[in-house]
């Protein structure tokens, strides 16, 4: 009983447009840019940054920011996320541990 146990990574998250990946040299528009990212959450420990790519999570490709949120509230707060990122040029793996979904989110991102 209680509220459901939502998984949650701090993170902001905006679908990647044409120009978007243009800008980026992407191959392609796809998964989401990330915005910001939460000071001290599970995506900010990861190495997350302002301006990567997340492509895929735990080898699912993302499509949009509601596809990516989907990825990850669907988990288990401690369940490690593989994330394919695009950075730079490169593309890098980063794991997160998710983490339950605070009742107040932190608002401070990272610069």
């Amino acid at each position: 009983f209680g509220r459901p146990r939502r998984g949650w990574l701090g993170v902001e998250a905006h679908a990647v447009t044409p120009t978007i990946a243009k800008a980026l040299d992407m191959q392609e528009a796809a998964g989401v840019i990330v915005a910001g990212v939460m000071r001290n959450g599970p995506a900010h420990k990861a190495g997350l940054e302002p301006g990567d790519v997340v492509l895929g999570i735990n080898g699912t490709d993302i499509v949009d920011a509601r596809d990516a949120l989907a990825s990850i509230t669907r988990q288990k707060p401690g369940t490690k996320l593989e994330m394919k990122i695009f950075r730079k040029g490169k593309i890098l793996t980063l794991v997160a541990t998710v983490i339950e979904r605070p009742q107040r989110a932190p608002t401070e991102l990272t610069n």
